[in-house]
């Protein structure tokens, strides 16, 4: 798991936490409990859905923030036990499972967080099994294939999250309006997919609460004029590693009022007459990015541009 997921996933976890006294070892082996930020439940290497079930059958009654489940194979996580125990931040790891729940969760559960790296599911990736988890904020997803956010995401997903990251997914599409919806979510990142092109139409208009928006490692040559539009409170934009050559400021990024960090280095910026803006108009605290083109510019590290370097323009 990236080091943006982890910490993530902390910070859910110790926010609003208190510590407390895990039980006895007897009732939760083979799984085991830690105490730091409200009590975790971690189950490693679990292989028999009748282990699982009776770990949450004995630890019935107590409350657990988290669960954690690692390099484990298994038919579904037992819903009812993630509510008995009143589990806010469910963490799958190198995990394979047919689907995610047992049976549709109630949607009276307390999920807040749910963090799969690694995982394989028998079926489909668990689209309308979220649709009960009507607290969630955080969904991180790394290294499960989710070839396409549409429908899908659109209508299982709480309308309040505020943070969707995913990373490794082989994602090539996002879907005019996918997230048209989720008026509320603050940080979106697409990272190491398969994305070729990009639509204004994808967020919702305005974004007011939009700050984060990553694209790094993906395949997109061009981005629309208006990509940025109506998103006022935007301060990052990610897009490493791309095949980027041109980067227009005037309807692009001259419409962001507080863009402060721009992640550019490794596309093949073409540092020609509209690449000027950046001389005057660098985002405020961190730029990167080398050019590509012209000749004489190739190599050129994008904050050392000058005035003199466009005397054609």
């Amino acid at each position: 798991m990236s080091k943006i997921l982890v910490n993530v996933v902390l910070l859910t976890f110790l926010i609003g936490c208190t510590f407390a006294e895990c039980p006895p070892e007897s009732i939760t082996r083979p799984c085991t409990c830690e105490p730091a930020g409200g009590l975790t439940l971690l189950c490693e290497n679990v292989v028999s859905d009748d282990v699982l079930k009776g770990v949450f059958r004995r630890i019935r009654g107590l409350k657990f923030n988290n669960f954690e489940l690692d390099e484990s194979r298994i038919e579904f996580i037992p819903s009812d036990g993630v509510i008995q125990s009143r589990v806010n931040n469910i963490q799958l790891i190198r995990t394979n499972l047919t689907s995610l729940f047992q049976n549709p969760i109630d949607e009276s559960n307390g999920v807040l967080t749910l963090s799969l790296d690694h995982v394989r599911f028998r079926n489909a990736f668990p689209w309308t099994q979220l649709q009960k988890l009507r607290k969630l904020k955080y969904l991180l997803v790394k290294d499960s294939d989710i070839p396409e956010l549409g429908g899908n995401l659109k209508q299982n997903v709480n309308k309040d999250l505020q943070v969707l990251m995913l990373s490794g997914t082989n994602t090539r599409q996002l879907a005019d309006g996918c997230l048209a919806e989720h008026k509320k979510l603050i940080d979106f990142r697409l990272e190491n997919g398969k994305l070729k092109t990009l639509t204004r139409n994808i967020f919702p208009r305005p974004a007011s609460a939009l700050k984060i928006l990553v694209f790094n490692g993906n395949q997109i040559e061009t981005l629309p004029k208006n990509m940025f539009s109506d998103m006022p409170k935007l301060n990052l934009i990610g897009m490493k590693d791309n095949k980027l050559s041109i980067v227009y400021y005037q309807e692009t990024f001259g419409v962001i009022p507080h863009l402060e960090t721009l992640y550019l280095k490794g596309n093949p910026l073409n540092c020609n007459c509209e690449m000027r803006w950046f001389v005057s108009h660098k985002p405020t605290r961190y730029v990167d990015g080398v050019c590509q083109a012209p000749a004489n510019l190739k190599d050129k590290e994008i904050t050392k541009l000058k005035e003199s370097h466009f005397g054609s323009c």
